[in-house]
């Protein structure tokens, strides 16, 4: 908290990026409320450093922080930090706790993009669960560009994790 309290209040450049780089890596699962806050902050540098820490941590809580966040900013900057944090996130942890978050914002449809990054989440985490996943919302009823983007995901799926 201190942490991003003064990142928010520094104004000297070269300052700033020091405290960045240290609350980029913290990794603390109880700083998650706080980096949620801070990923809404004035500043886009706090708000965009914060999103990197939730991508860190990856619990549940910070992992379904990083599509509020898409809901939220789906047509800004953070927005698009977010969402190449979740990819990024699945693809490097490639765990299956993940995948429940991703399947509830596919039904929820917060807004195509978070349900766009939830499918390409999917794809990016090479288990028989994941595919599971995708193959299970592609029998969902789902609005017509999300179908397509699902079975799309199967096809990107199976080219990336194919043992051929």
């Amino acid at each position: 908290t201190s942490l991003l309290s003064l990142l928010e209040s520094e104004k000297d450049p070269k300052r700033f990026e020091p405290i960045a780089y240290a609350l980029s890596h913290m990794s603390s699962e109880s700083a998650v409320p706080t980096l949620l806050k801070g990923a809404t902050a004035a500043s886009d540098a706090v708000g965009k450093a914060c999103i990197q820490v939730l991508g860190n941590i990856a619990n549940e809580e910070a992992y379904s922080g990083l599509f509020e966040i898409i809901g939220t900013h789906d047509d800004d900057e953070r927005g698009n930090v977010a969402r190449v944090v979740a990819i990024q996130t699945a693809y490097d942890k490639r765990d299956n706790r993940l995948i429940p978050i991703c399947e509830a914002v596919i039904d929820s449809a917060i807004n195509l993009k978070a349900v766009q990054t939830a499918i390409d989440s999917l794809v990016s985490i090479p288990t028989p669960e994941a595919l599971s996943a995708l193959e299970t919302q592609v029998a969902k009823k789902h609005d017509p560009s999300v179908s397509a983007y699902l079975q799309d995901g199967i096809r990107r799926y199976n080219t990336m994790w194919s043992k051929n």
